[in-house]
């Protein structure tokens, strides 16, 4: 089959071969961010981030403190703003309050990533006005591939 008029097809094919390499472009850097986004260490960082944020806020706090009234429980919290509370070990925070997280152990576990739960930890850093989200956390993984 032989075009009539070249010419009159010239513009879409310009139009199509850009549009091609504008989706090329969209897959190679979604699949990039993908790639990194959901890598295991970083699902793993995530994964400690959220457990730890719940161990202080919901049950740490509460169990550390319900029996210190007002200012002696800043003279406390004034005791670790600069050293941190003692660290807390992610086999803890896998079992603390019966178990309440040992389904994310698969995130900590895999064929592709292993943390050691006995020496990755979090250590929480309290800031005035000292409530319970009104903290800092350092958090060391010894993970890697097994």
């Amino acid at each position: 089959m032989k075009f009539q008029n070249p010419k009159l097809f010239a513009p879409h094919a310009k139009r199509i071969i850009f549009g091609l390499i504008i989706v090329c472009l969209l897959a190679v850097i979604g699949s990039a961010v993908a790639t990194w986004y959901f890598s295991p260490d970083k699902v793993a960082r995530r994964e400690i981030e959220r457990i730890a944020r719940d161990y202080y806020e919901n049950y740490f706090y509460n169990e550390f403190f319900a029996n210190l009234a007002g200012d002696e429980r800043t003279t406390e919290f004034e005791k670790y703003t600069s050293k941190g509370f003692s660290p807390t070990y992610l086999r803890q925070l896998l079992n603390y309050d019966d178990g309440k997280h040992q389904g994310s152990a698969k995130y900590f576990n895999s064929p592709d990533y292993t943390c050691d739960t006995n020496s990755t930890h979090v250590v929480f850093y309290p800031y005035p006005p000292f409530s319970e989200d009104n903290y800092t956390m350092k958090i060391e993984m010894r993970c890697g591939k097994p």
